[in-house]
């Protein structure tokens, strides 16, 4: 037995630029083609609630992540926000952003409980049909509620 690990696979170390063909030029060729494939912009019967549970992340990722949804193609979503005792700088952000949209939601707690109690807080503030889970890190593709309201519609 050793104590050195070995892992199973071994890194990949991609040079200068290597990324600049073929992932890259995928996104940029699938981005340009998504408005054609992607066209569902409101559905009377469809409101998707984009729930995130929210504890102290660098603000400018939690902005990214709200901008995402709030730059999506479909429009009839709600962005519910549960904060789960964050610093007054993250507080500030939630307020800022719900004055800026009426579709989004925030619901704020004293005392922390975790991202579980969090996203089920949220949860139940969401009055919408299906519920997209997202963390105050991520990033919602532009597209993405448009693609599921399309598969939907099928």
């Amino acid at each position: 037995m050793t104590d050195v690990y070995d892992p199973p696979v071994a890194p990949v170390h991609l040079g200068e630029g290597e990324l600049s063909g073929g992932y890259q030029a995928w996104c940029i060729e699938r981005e340009k083609n998504a408005p054609r494939h992607y066209s569902v912009r409101r559905h009377k019967h469809l409101l998707f609630s984009v729930v995130v549970p929210v504890h102290n992340p660098p603000n400018q990722w939690l902005q990214e992540c709200i901008n995402s949804v709030r730059s999506q193609f479909f429009a009839d979503w709600e962005l519910i926000l549960a904060d789960d005792a964050s610093a007054p700088a993250t507080l500030d952000l939630l307020h800022k952003n719900k004055a800026l949209d009426a579709r989004i939601k925030i619901s704020l707690s004293n005392q922390q409980s975790g991202i579980s109690s969090a996203s089920n807080r949220a949860a139940s503030l969401a009055s919408g049909d299906f519920i997209v889970f997202l963390d105050h890190d991520d990033l919602l593709n532009p597209y993405a509620l448009s693609a599921f309201a399309q598969r939907l519609q099928k």
